[in-house]
């Protein structure tokens, strides 16, 4: 049997609880009120793009990182990709846009029959870390995001 020395056992209790903590307080921020806030926006974004102003004055609104996560987390459904879990936005300012997921290798290679020749069907399984970042631009109705930088699991992945 080993023993482990208290101070040890403390620092490792602390560092758990303050994870955890970490984990909670991060939950905490999204919510079904900031989710229903952006379907509002969003949908009156929609119109706007429809409905053209008269005189060409552009229009904006302001949306917040936490409506976003949470219109992410709690209504986006099938509008985020098979195998995109827990993902988050965070706006960096002047149109710039950071983003982490984790991708589930496994719900993506089995969302459809894959042929032995496809190394989707045998080769990538797990589940990653996901980060990217680039610059979002809107004009005239059309948002365009131009790529950056991209990392899977912490690897660079070429923009190409």
């Amino acid at each position: 049997m080993q023993v482990f020395h208290p101070h040890l056992v403390r620092l490792v209790t602390c560092a758990i609880a303050v994870a955890l903590a970490a984990d909670l307080s991060a939950q905490a921020k999204v919510s079904k009120s900031d989710a229903a806030r952006f379907a509002v926006k969003l949908e009156q974004i929609q119109k706007n793009a429809e409905t053209p102003r008269k005189g060409g004055a552009p229009r904006s609104t302001q949306v917040t990182d936490m409506e976003v996560n949470s219109y992410l987390k709690f209504l986006a459904g099938s509008q985020v990709p098979v195998g995109i879990v827990d993902p988050e936005l965070h706006g960096a300012g002047n149109g710039r846009i950071t983003g982490r997921a984790i991708v589930d290798l496994d719900a993506v290679r089995t969302q459809k029959k894959r042929t032995w020749t496809d190394p989707l069907g045998y080769l990538l399984m797990g589940r990653l870390p996901v980060t990217a970042a680039g610059t979002l631009t809107t004009r005239n109705g059309v948002g365009t995001f131009k790529l950056e930088s991209a990392e899977l699991s912490g690897v660079t992945i070429p923009k190409s």
